[in-house]
C-alpha cells in the first residue's frame, strides 16, 4: 500500500476554496491547468511510501501514541500561490508539474512541522525508514497541477480561512490515470484540550 499522514479539510474550508479557484480558473483560462478534486484536498503531514501491512499495524501505534498526546491548535490558510515549481536540494529543477497551492502561515507550518518531526523520530525508533525531507515544513493544500512547460502568470491571493484539526489520517494513495485517489484507512482523534 501506497500511505501517508495528513490532515483533511472540513467541507466549510473546501467550499471556501471551491468559491476562490472557480474565479481564478476563469482568471487564468489555461486547459493545461489540471484542477484537483476537492474531496481529496488534504494537507500533507509525512509521505511513507509503499508499505506492507505489518508496517501499517507499526505506523498505526505510533500514530495513537502521538495523537493520544498531542492537540493541534488552529491551522490558517493564508494565501493561494502559484506556480510552484519545486527544486531538489542540489538546485536542479525536478521534471514534476509545476502547482498552485493554498498555504498556511508560518505558525501553522510550524505546528505541523513539529508534528511531522515527532512522527518521524517515533517512525525510526520502531524500524520504519523513508526519506528524511531536508527542506523546512510549509504547509499547503495542492491545488492544481499543469505540466513543466505551461506557463502561467503569478498567483497570490489573499485567502482567510482556519480550522481546528480533529484527527491525523493514514490515507492511501491510488494511482489512476493521470493523478490520484485517497482512502481514509483510519482516522486519529488528536487529544481535545
Amino acid at each position: 500500500m501506497r500511505v501517508f499522514l495528513a490532515i483533511n479539510l472540513p467541507s466549510v474550508i473546501r467550499y471556501q476554496l471551491e468559491a476562490e479557484i472557480a474565479d481564478l480558473d476563469g482568471k487564468i483560462n489555461n486547459s493545461n491547468v489540471r484542477w484537483l478534486e476537492p474531496r481529496g484536498w488534504h494537507i500533507t503531514v509525512q509521505f511513507l511510501g509503499e508499505r506492507s501491512e505489518l508496517n501499517i499495524q507499526k505506523i498505526k501505534t505510533v500514530i495513537r501514541k502521538i495523537t493520544d498526546q498531542m492537540s493541534v491548535s488552529e491551522i490558517r490558510l493564508v494565501k493561494i500561490t502559484g506556480p510552484i515549481r519545486m527544486r531538489s536540494d542540489h538546485g536542479e529543477a525536478w521534471r514534476e508539474p509545476g502547482m498552485i497551492w493554498a498555504m498556511t502561515d508560518k505558525s501553522s507550518s510550524e505546528t505541523l512541522g513539529a508534528l511531522q518531526k515527532n512522527l518521524a523520530d517515533y517512525l525510526r525508533k520502531v524500524g520504519l525508514s523513508f526519506v528524511k525531507e531536508q527542506r523546512e515544513f510549509t504547509g499547503h493544500i495542492t491545488l492544481a497541477k499543469f505540466k513543466e512547460d505551461v506557463r502561467l502568470p503569478d498567483i497570490n491571493l489573499a485567502f482567510n480561512a482556519s480550522f481546528r484539526p480533529d484527527s491525523l489520517d493514514l490515507m492511501e494513495s491510488h494511482l489512476i490515470g493521470a493523478g490520484s485517489e485517497y482512502e481514509i484507512l483510519e482516522k486519529f482523534k488528536f487529544k481535545v484540550e
